[in-house]
Order: C-alpha cells, then sequence, then structure tokens
C-alpha cells in the first residue's frame, strides 16, 4: 500500500521540483539571450561602435546605447529603469584557467548614489557565471565598489575571479571559478528593491578578460587605450586653419606668429629653434596611418622639418620617436610628407606631436617666416592631396549640404543601359541582371557644383553585388564624360546592412579645377544583383562630413516629440545646467533665470527620464523655425544670447558651429525668430535643446522665457501672430482621455517594446519586448490634473496578450513647486488584469489611499503591460479611455463610450438595483458588477509574485486530489 503511495507521490514530487526550479531562473537572473561565440583570445569589447558579443539581458532593467564623448571615445550607456541592470555574454567558451581576471572601466551618474549601497553589504555589483562545473546563478561573485566611485568620474576595476572572498556569504561554498565558462553575466549595480531616479545612468568604457589580475594591471597602468579609431569621431587627423589655429601652439617662435586670417599658420623665426605642439584626447591610430603631410610656403634658408611624438604607451619625447623631411629653402607652397611607415616606434596612440617647422642645424637658420597651409594623417601616399587643392573655403555655401536624399523619387539620376533604376525603400534601387557589369548612374548639376567650395562626397549604400569598386567620373560645363577625370575607391562587396562611405575628391588632382556639371557613379564593378542608395552628400571638408554624422535624411513625423514649452506650470523639463551661474524657476508661467555669474544655461533633452527611445526629438526636416518670447531686465541697452542644438546620432554632441545666436533690447517683452534651416546642421532629429538667455551676462540681471514654439513654416507664425497667447485658457486639465481621438494619444517611452496606433477602437499597443511604456505631458499644455481632487481612475481595455498585470506612475507638484518624480518613491501603481481577453473589460483604480497621489500631476505613465510579466509577453492591449474621476460612485456608473448594458438574463442580478450587492453601481464588492473590477492599491510589487505562488498551490493541491481519487 506504502508502495503505491510512493509511486504515485513521484509525479507529485516531480512537478514540484520542476516548479521551484523555474521559480529560482525567474528570480535569480530569468532567460538570457543566445549570442554568437566570441573568440577566445582575446576577450574584450571596448563599446566603441556597438555592444559587441555583450547583450542586454532581457529581463533587464535599463536602457541601452552606444553613446561616445570627445576624450573617452566610444562607450555603452545603461539608463536605468528600475532595478538592477544586467549585461550578458552568452553561447562562449570561456577557458577559466587561460583568464582569472577581469577589468571594466565604468562611470556611475547616480542623482542619489545611496541609491547603490546594500543595506548590509555596502557599494556592489555582481557577477554571475555557468559553466560545465558550475550552474549559472550559483557562482554569484559580490566584490565591493569602493566608495569613492559613487560620482561621475570613470574608473577603472580590476576583478580577481579566483579570489573567494568576493563571494557572496550565502554562496561562498559553492562560489568558484572553474571548468569551461559558457555563459557570463555582470550587473554593474546591484541594489535591494530599489528604483532609481530618471536620468540616472551607468556607463561602461571597456570590458576586458586577463590572464591574471598582474597582468591587467599592468596593462592599465601603461595606458592602454581602447578606442583607437582615428577614422572614427573624435581623433583629429587632418587640420586646413581656415577660422583658427585648431588647438594648435606656438613655441620658441617671434612675436609677430600665430594664426593668419588668410587661412594659416604664420611661424616666424627667433633666436631659438621653433615649435608648434598639439595634444590629442583620443589620438591617431598611428598603426594605421603612416604618413604625416603638409603644405608650407618656407621663405627661410631652412632645409629640414622635424616631428618629435609620443603616444599613450610613451608618454615622453625621444630620439626614437621623431621623424624628419628635406624641404626646399626660400621656396613657394609645397606638399611635405614624414613618412613614418619604417619608424618601430610610430605604433599605437598618438597622444602629442611638437613640430619643430625649420629644424637645421647645419645651417643655423635664424630668422625668415613660414606659412603652413594645412597638415593632415593619411593611410597612403596616394590619398595625399596635390599642392594645388585649395583647401580653405572662408565663407559658407548658401543652404545645407548638397544632399540627393532620394526619399520619393530618383531626383533626375539616370541610369544606363545594365541598370533598371526606381525609387523604393526610400532609397534609390538599381537592379542589375547577370552579366550587366558596368551599372551606372548620371546627374546633369543645371548650375554646376562648385568642387573648390564641395571637395568630399558621401555616399551611404547596400551593395549587394559582387563587385568592390566604386569610380567616380565627372566633366564641365558643356563637355562629355570621357573617362579622363574619374577616381576609383574600394567599397564591401555583399552587403547586408547600408554602410557609409566617405571620399575626399580633393585628392583627385583635377577636381577643384572647374564646376562639375555632369556626375557619373559606377557604384560597383559587377552586375547580377541590387544597390540601394540611401543618400548622396557632398561636404566643404572631411570635418564637416565626420561632425554631420549618420542624420536621418527621409523627412519622418515624430507627432510626440514636443515643439512647444509653454512654462506655465513647470519648467517643463528644462534643467538648469550652470547652477554656479543661475537660479531657475517656475513663475508668473514663464521660466526664469537669475543670474549669479556671466554664462547662464538651462538645458532640454528629448531623450531625458528614464528612456533612451521617449520622444525621438524635433524632425529637423519638418521643423524649420523657432519663435522665443523673452524679456531681460539689465541695466544695459543691448544683451546678446544663443540658443545650441544637439542632434539623435551615435556620438553626437554639442558643437560651436550648431548655433544661433540673437539680440534683445532690456526692459520689454520681445519674439526672438530663428531661422533654423539657416545652419546647415539642422538635419536629422535634434534631440537637445540649449538656452543662454543672456551671454556675457552680469549678476543680478533676469532673463524671463514665456514660451519657446517651433514652427514649419513661416506662414504658420503669421497665423499665430504677436498676440499670441500661449498660456492655457482652461481651468482644468483634462481628465478624459478617449483614445478614438488622435490628439489624446500618449507619447511612445518605450517605442522599441511597444507599437502604437490610433483607431476607431481606442489606441492599440503591439506589444515587442517586455514593459512598453507610455507617457502623457500635462506640463506642454500648462494646466495639471488636481490629484486632492480626482482620486479613482477608470480604464477599459481590451488585452489580447499573455500579460496579468499593468501598471501606472506619476510625477506630482506640491503646492511650494516640490515635484516628486515617478518611482523615487511609491508613486506607482501594479494592478492585475486578466489575459487573453476576447472583449474589453473596465477596471477601476482607487488612488485614495496612496499618500503620493497628491498636489498636481505633471506626468502619467500607463505601462500596458507590466514589467513584472513574464519575459515572452506577446500580443496586443487596446485601451478604449482613461478616465478620472471624483467618487467611486461616480466611477462605477459612468459609461463614457456610451453602450447600452446587456439586458439581465434569468439567473442575473439586476444591474440597474443599486440594493443589489452584485451590481455594478456598489463599489464596496471588488470584482464584481459584470465586467467593471475594482482594484485595491498594491503597497508591494511581489504581491503579483504571491498570486503566482498561490495558483502552483492550486495546481499542487489539484494533482493531490487526482492521487488520492485514483487511491
Amino acid at each position: 500500500m506504502m508502495s503505491k503511495w510512493k509511486k504515485r507521490a513521484l509525479p507529485l514530487l516531480s512537478f514540484v521540483f520542476a516548479v521551484s526550479v523555474a521559480l529560482c531562473v525567474l528570480f535569480w537572473g530569468g532567460p538570457v539571450t543566445s549570442l554568437a561565440a566570441v573568440e577566445a583570445d582575446p576577450i574584450v569589447t571596448t563599446f566603441s561602435e556597438d555592444m559587441g558579443a555583450w547583450a542586454s539581458d532581457p529581463g533587464s532593467t535599463a536602457s541601452t546605447e552606444i553613446a561616445y564623448d570627445e576624450k573617452e571615445g566610444g562607450y555603452l550607456k545603461m539608463t536605468l529603469t528600475g532595478g538592477s541592470p544586467s549585461l550578458v555574454l552568452d553561447g562562449i567558451s570561456l577557458d577559466s584557467t587561460q583568464y582569472t581576471a577581469m577589468v571594466f572601466r565604468v562611470r556611475y551618474q547616480l542623482q542619489n548614489p545611496t541609491q547603490m549601497a546594500h543595506p548590509s553589504l555596502g557599494n556592489r555589483f555582481s557577477i554571475y557565471v555557468g559553466s560545465d562545473t558550475v550552474g549559472y546563478g550559483s557562482a554569484l561573485y559580490w566584490p565591493s565598489v569602493a566608495e569613492e566611485v559613487q560620482d561621475t568620474e570613470w574608473h577603472t576595476i580590476v576583478v580577481d575571479l579566483t579570489d573567494t572572498s568576493l563571494a557572496h556569504p550565502d554562496y561562498a561554498a559553492g562560489t568558484k571559478w572553474d571548468g569551461t565558462v559558457t555563459k557570463f553575466r555582470l550587473d554593474p549595480i546591484w541594489s535591494e528593491k530599489q528604483y532609481y531616479e530618471p536620468g540616472d545612468a551607468i556607463s561602461i568604457d571597456f570590458i576586458k578578460f586577463y590572464s591574471d589580475k598582474a597582468t591587467a594591471e599592468a596593462e592599465i597602468a601603461s595606458g592602454w587605450e581602447d578606442d583607437a579609431t582615428v577614422n572614427a569621431r573624435g581623433s583629429e587627423n587632418y587640420f586646413n586653419f581656415t577660422r583658427d589655429a585648431e588647438d594648435w601652439e606656438f613655441a620658441n617662435c617671434a612675436q609677430d606668429s600665430g594664426w593668419a586670417e588668410t587661412g594659416e599658420l604664420k611661424v616666424v623665426l627667433g633666436d631659438s629653434d621653433p615649435q608648434l605642439t598639439h595634444s590629442w584626447g583620443i589620438g591617431v591610430s598611428l598603426d594605421e596611418y603612416k604618413y604625416l603631410a603638409f603644405k608650407m610656403k618656407n621663405d627661410t634658408a631652412g632645409a629640414k622639418s622635424k616631428i618629435y611624438f609620443s603616444t599613450k604607451s610613451s608618454g615622453v619625447y625621444d630620439e626614437a620617436k621623431t621623424g624628419t623631411v628635406a624641404v626646399t629653402p626660400s621656396s613657394d607652397y609645397a606638399v611635405y610628407v614624414f613618412d613614418m611607415s619604417e619608424n618601430a616606434s610610430w605604433t599605437g596612440v598618438l597622444k602629442n606631436l611638437r613640430f619643430d617647422v625649420i629644424d637645421d642645424a647645419d645651417n643655423n637658420v635664424s630668422s625668415g617666416t613660414v606659412l603652413i597651409d594645412w597638415m593632415g594623417f593619411y593611410k597612403t601616399q596616394e590619398e595625399i592631396p596635390a599642392v594645388s587643392v585649395e583647401d580653405d573655403d572662408m565663407t559658407l555655401p548658401e543652404g545645407p549640404v548638397v544632399e540627393f536624399s532620394f526619399t520619393d523619387s530618383t531626383e533626375n539620376w539616370q541610369g544606363n543601359a545594365d541598370v533598371t533604376l526606381t525609387n523604393n525603400y526610400s532609397a534609390l534601387q538599381l537592379v542589375m541582371e547577370e552579366g550587366a557589369d558596368d551599372p551606372n548612374i548620371t546627374y546633369s548639376f543645371t548650375d554646376g557644383l562648385d568642387t573648390t567650395v564641395y571637395p568630399v562626397l558621401q555616399i551611404k549604400m547596400r551593395n549587394r553585388t559582387a563587385g568592390t569598386k566604386l569610380s567616380v567620373y565627372y566633366e564641365g560645363k558643356d563637355a562629355q564624360i570621357d573617362g579622363t577625370k574619374y577616381a576609383d575607391f574600394t567599397v564591401s562587396a555583399d552587403d547586408t546592412v547600408y554602410k557609409i562611405y566617405t571620399f575626399n575628391m580633393a585628392s583627385v588632382g583635377s577636381w577643384g579645377d572647374e564646376p562639375v556639371y555632369t556626375l557619373r557613379i559606377d557604384p560597383s564593378d559587377k552586375g547580377g544583383g541590387e544597390i540601394l542608395i540611401d543618400y548622396i552628400r557632398f561636404y566643404r571638408s572631411m570635418d564637416e562630413a565626420e561632425t554631420n554624422g549618420e542624420y536621418e535624411d527621409d523627412a519622418t513625423e515624430r507627432p510626440n516629440a514636443h515643439t512647444e514649452f509653454n512654462f506655465n506650470l513647470y519648467n517643463s523639463y528644462w534643467k538648469n545646467a550652470s547652477s554656479d551661474n543661475a537660479d531657475v524657476e517656475c513663475k508668473d508661467g514663464s521660466m526664469v533665470v537669475t543670474l549669479k555669474d556671466e554664462a547662464p544655461m538651462v538645458e532640454y533633452e528629448y531623450e531625458q527620464g528614464d528612456y533612451s527611445d521617449w520622444a525621438e526629438g524635433i524632425d529637423a526636416k519638418s521643423w524649420n523655425y523657432l519663435v522665443m518670447k523673452i524679456r531681460v531686465t539689465s541695466e544695459r541697452e543691448s544683451v546678446a544670447g544663443k540658443l545650441q542644438f544637439r542632434r539623435n546620432l551615435v556620438g553626437s554632441r554639442y558643437e560651436d558651429g550648431m548655433t544661433y545666436e540673437y539680440e534683445v533690447t532690456p526692459g520689454e517683452w520681445e519674439l526672438v525668430q530663428i531661422d533654423l534651416q539657416s545652419n546647415h546642421f539642422w538635419n536629422s532629429t535634434v534631440s537637445a535643446l540649449r538656452l543662454y538667455p543672456v551671454t556675457a551676462g552680469v549678476a543680478g540681471e533676469v532673463a524671463e522665457v514665456d514660451y519657446i514654439k517651433f514652427y514649419r513654416s513661416e506662414d504658420d507664425i503669421l497665423i499665430d501672430g504677436d498676440d499670441y497667447e500661449d498660456d492655457p485658457t482652461d481651468e482644468e486639465a483634462i481628465s478624459y482621455f478617449d483614445f478614438r481621438d488622435p490628439s489624446n494619444r500618449f507619447d511612445e517611452a518605450r517605442a522599441s517594446h511597444g507599437t502604437v496606433a490610433m483607431t476607431e477602437n481606442g489606441m492599440e499597443t503591439t506589444i515587442t519586448g517586455q514593459d512598453p511604456v507610455l507617457m502623457h505631458s500635462y506640463v506642454y499644455d500648462g494646466v495639471g490634473l488636481n490629484a486632492d481632487e480626482y482620486k479613482f481612475m477608470k480604464i477599459s481595455v481590451k488585452n489580447e496578450s499573455t500579460a496579468t498585470m499593468f501598471e501606472f506612475f506619476w510625477d506630482c507638484m506640491d503646492s511650494e513647486g516640490t515635484v516628486t518624480t515617478w518611482g523615487s518613491t511609491t508613486n506607482f501603481t501594479i494592478e492585475t488584469m486578466s489575459a487573453n481577453d476576447t472583449e474589453y473589460k473596465e477596471y477601476i483604480i482607487d488612488f485614495s489611499a496612496k499618500e503620493d497621489w497628491t498636489g498636481t500631476i505633471l506626468r502619467l505613465r500607463y505601462d500596458p503591460a507590466g514589467w513584472l510579466n513574464e519575459t515572452d509577453v506577446s500580443g496586443k492591449v487596446t485601451t478604449r479611455y482613461i478616465k478620472f474621476y471624483k467618487t467611486a460612485e461616480e466611477a462605477a456608473l459612468d459609461n463614457p463610450w456610451g453602450e447600452e448594458e446587456p439586458a439581465p438574463g434569468p439567473d442575473d442580478t439586476d444591474p440597474n438595483d443599486p440594493s443589489d450587492p452584485g451590481a455594478p453601481g456598489d463599489p464596496s464588492t471588488p470584482g464584481t458588477g459584470g465586467d467593471v473590477t475594482f482594484t485595491d492599491w498594491k503597497r508591494n510589487p511581489l504581491s503579483i509574485v504571491g498570486i503566482a505562488l498561490g495558483a502552483v498551490g492550486l495546481a499542487m493541491a489539484a494533482v493531490c486530489v487526482v492521487l488520492i481519487l485514483k487511491k
């Protein structure tokens, strides 16, 4: 009898074990994404351009992007959105005996650094390891982060993976670095049950594995550089001296030396050795660039120039790190080249360069003048421009860069017989038959292309042919292309993605001789395939092409990007970016900046908050004008200010050239109108704005900004007129969101996790990743929701997904103007809902018991499928409406869309009888009354886990009943 019971109990025990394992996986890391195996030697990820083999854990509470710093180069920025962010390296085969140490360089940017402190163990990050001998999640390393890393500086952390003292105290016995590691996870910060504030971020510059700790420390101490990428952003490798000395410094030169307005460096010899010096943040990769060329006019008797250089690993000048070149005495302009290809010390990353323009000890030269027109680093001698090439353009060309974006047409480009030319995929599509090996496209300029102004050609294309050569042919006015004027370049074949190619046409001797009227591009020397050209552009210099970056050429509407800031309620998330220089507050419907020093600055980022892809920014191709209403109180007769912008590009940053300047007369309100198109960098998506309301100000001056508004055209500005009033006339904020009306659409705060469409059925959210987030900001309308009056919310949703919960978060402001942001304390609510619905369900949420539902609601966040759901949530959630009420009775009785209630059946209670405890009019009966569900405030997010465990318990009970019945 007992043996039979044991046999019947075995399935039950197996089921309990399986559930236990599943729960352990759920709480100790969850599933991870399988990645391609990485190389065993070396194992290093620099995050210069991408994440390499690392991936963000699907359950990670952070959004990730590759960012760029002009000193540090590329790095991984993780914007925190919840608990602990995670990076995983999966599908690897790492020999634990070969690699016993790891290093990562990290920067913590937390508004409240104490949040990274574990209550009992101090400041921690965690490492999980899975191998053929150690189960994933059981080998938990928990090294301490030194207290001094709790700032905004970069810090390099070395971890000895064999140091058992780093193990978590609860897992010390089972934690060991052993076997072949197949899975590795790094949580760069750990915080128990904490939620981070909007704007908190962690950045990782590189992660590298070493054979041992001593080797790691030695290489890091030697100055190992992870971003030796001169052809990427940051490394300066060309100087044309057109507008200034470009940070070159003069030493041992006579008094008249300096930058010349003709676009040159002027060096006047004196009694000692004249020198020019320059230092780099991210330096030139000397392993790639073997030639340093310069164009010089030598009005001295000197016959030799010399350079000294230092690198990141060898930081001093010495005779081993030098180069010399003969120059012609008393001569006109010529191009000279330091050929460093045979110098063994010319390796690594250049940090400092000293250029002794005339170093001729034999002739003892001590007088004369040298003019240096340009200097540049080159990979091959063939790239070096000829002496006849003029690199100085002292005036800006009219309008933006010369561009063909191919958004919806071929833009008058013509194809030859070997190609079928159409517009497709917002690109120029070239289709060739097999054997049609001479595909080319031709364009005729009506007024000619000024080649002295535009020496740089950039093409973004996807070459799906076997060809690797791209050729450019050109001719002047009234001339046919005969093949004598051309340039050949190398491209990749069989592309799976678009690639950007930037060609310096100045290296071609005849480019620049005359305007080009006929241009022919042979994008491939092979047929039998397809080529997609996204855009073709001409720039004034290589620097301009590099600064412009990969901006989006196709105009797209971004309905969620805010185009008006009225400052009626709050500073609209504009931040005081220079608190030492000014105080910033919202007062009398304006943003008031009171100067403490001369350079006050306020900043707005469209990518603000916890979500890097929220409201991507202003589409610069759609919004062409800006109007700002401003008043300055000052004793001066006139004051100047400026507006800067930054674009939504990898590595994009504020540049001096991305600036508009203005002047106002103090005392009265003035309208400042800016033609944004006047700056040729106003393109792509503009993701951030910087306003200096007064430049060169005086302490005590006050600048008031009433509003800032973008316009598509000057006609739109005229429609608003001078009497435009930005302050809302309604005294009450919107309390009813009817999602049949597109104007009620919520912002897609995590567009990568869910797409939104406004339909006649409501706001449809198709879930494409865990935890889609939608947002509404009252601050831009100028009137916030009164949380002290509206305590109840009703929402109608049809949940055609596997999600079992949704969430709401909010920002609120008290009577003193203090703002509490969502997630920082308790201002969020987690609500349960039914999954896989075929009909709409109504839910009433009671906020009256929530202490942080108070004051004025500034921002409302709605997650139609919350992050505590299973990671494989999929499907669609349609939200018909969200409406706020003063009482629960109002919420229960109201039917916003006006549908008729179904007639009661013979066994139904009367839905119109308030005395019926099951009627929808009785708010005291939670979970009853047809499709209306009343929900209480969930103080603990783990209540969802409790529900899950309860379900498991019911399942176990059912199994037991079955076993007993069989018995």
